[in-house]
């Protein structure tokens, strides 16, 4: 699919051919990214597919790159448009560039591992992911915390 670029921001940064070819590319792979990302977290699969965030990032790396920009994940802008993410829009548009706010519960993005064992089964997660909260610290939410000041 051929991209509408941002001509005035093409030319400011001295784009190529072969830089707008590479770019066309890279939006034509975030966009099936995000179509794989929204159908797997809408089926019934137990495990999410933990790749997904990692390739989005690499994907955005590249982006910078074809842009000529310095890379910087803080200026990375679709991380937190994966389908089902639950990191937060408003505050995260307010610190772009700055550095990025998680949800601990969001499914690509949180301290949860939400991998479920194969023997457990998908009826047991509700019990799974309410005894790893209560693994977590109640102060600093880390799970290896030897114990706040409380």
């Amino acid at each position: 699919m051929k991209h509408i670029l941002n001509e005035d921001l093409a030319k400011r940064q001295k784009i190529t051919q072969k830089q707008r070819d590479n770019l066309n590319d890279i939006y034509d792979e975030i966009l099936e990214l995000m179509i794989r990302a929204d159908e797997l977290q809408k089926s019934d699969e137990c495990l999410l597919d933990s790749d997904i965030p990692d390739y989005l990032t690499e994907l955005e790396f590249n982006l910078q790159e074809n842009w000529n920009f310095e890379k910087n994940d803080n200026f990375h802008s679709y991380w937190n448009k994966l389908p089902g993410c639950a990191c937060p829009v408003i505050d995260n548009k307010e610190s772009f560039g700055i550095h990025r706010i998680t949800n601990s519960s969001c499914r690509w993005h949180g301290l949860i591992d939400y991998s479920i064992p194969e023997e457990k089964g998908c009826t047991d997660y509700d019990e799974l992911y309410e005894s790893e909260i209560d693994d977590l610290c109640q102060e600093c939410w880390d799970p290896d915390c030897p114990g706040c000041s409380n």
